[in-house]
């Protein structure tokens, strides 16, 4: 079943339309896995990134990530606030989202 939502779909915390993958830890969303050359890398996301918010959102899980990046698709960019190591680099990156219709 679906978990995640959000652009390209998400299951169990992919979310293949953004490129990464990510599983829910106590500290926020961990980033578990990030498609060479996908928006994520591009943005410069890496493993092991914390996400914290989505567009200014708090995003606690993957249900309200899912949201936050279903919600912030149709501007086609999110602005994604990660946490890198220790915690005390804090980033701010921006996604330029794109979706595409399935041919029928």
């Amino acid at each position: 079943g679906s978990r995640g939502g959000g652009v390209g779909g998400g299951d169990g915390g992919g979310f293949r339309g953004l490129g990464l993958r990510v599983e829910e830890v106590r500290k926020g969303l961990a980033v578990t896995h990030v498609v060479p050359d996908g928006l994520a890398d591009a943005a410069g996301i890496m493993v092991q990134d914390l996400i914290q918010t989505v567009d200014g959102r708090p995003v606690r899980g993957l249900k309200a990530f899912g949201e936050c990046v279903r919600d912030g698709a149709g501007a086609g960019r999110l602005s994604v606030d990660v946490v890198r190591g220790s915690g005390a680099a804090r980033r701010g990156v921006s996604l330029r989202v794109i979706t595409r219709e399935l041919p029928p």
